[in-house]
């Protein structure tokens, strides 16, 4: 974990829509990691799916910008592929986009099954894309 001096550092060298954009994302990430401590996968998976758009005069944030401030937000509160996918497809989905998350799985050293979760939208991996390819998605894709 960086410490608090370095990200304070870093912040206020955003402009202003993206540090907005990192806090978003990192509020996100948060209540993500926290609904699945809580909650079991498949109320937060819905609870996901079903979030409105965000009612803004100013312009949402692009897929490019939502990937950037889930990136910032990770690299501050550390977690896992799962918290981090659900915390980009939560964004994404305020800021009008439509998100894909996949679950996939591959075998490791010693016949290991290992997971991986990942965002994509349209054709930008925004979270969990640096593994995806190594993985295979359990179930097909779809971009409501």
């Amino acid at each position: 974990m960086r410490s608090p001096y370095r990200i304070l550092r870093s912040a206020l060298r955003l402009d202003a829509r993206e540090r907005a954009a990192a806090w978003r994302a990192l509020g996100w990430l948060a209540a993500a990691r926290l609904a699945l401590l809580v909650l079991p996968y498949a109320t937060v998976s819905r609870a996901s799916g079903a979030l409105p758009q965000r009612r803004s005069r100013l312009p949402g944030l692009t897929p490019d910008e939502c990937r950037r401030a889930s990136e910032r937000a990770g690299r501050v509160l550390p977690a896992g592929c799962l918290p981090r996918a659900l915390a980009a497809e939560s964004l994404l989905r305020r800021e009008g986009h439509p998100a894909t998350r996949s679950l996939g799985v591959r075998l490791g050293d010693g016949r290991q099954l290992h997971a991986h979760a990942w965002v994509e939208s349209g054709g930008l991996t925004v979270a969990g894309g640096d593994d995806a390819a190594h993985y295979h998605p359990l179930l097909p894709r779809r971009e409501p």
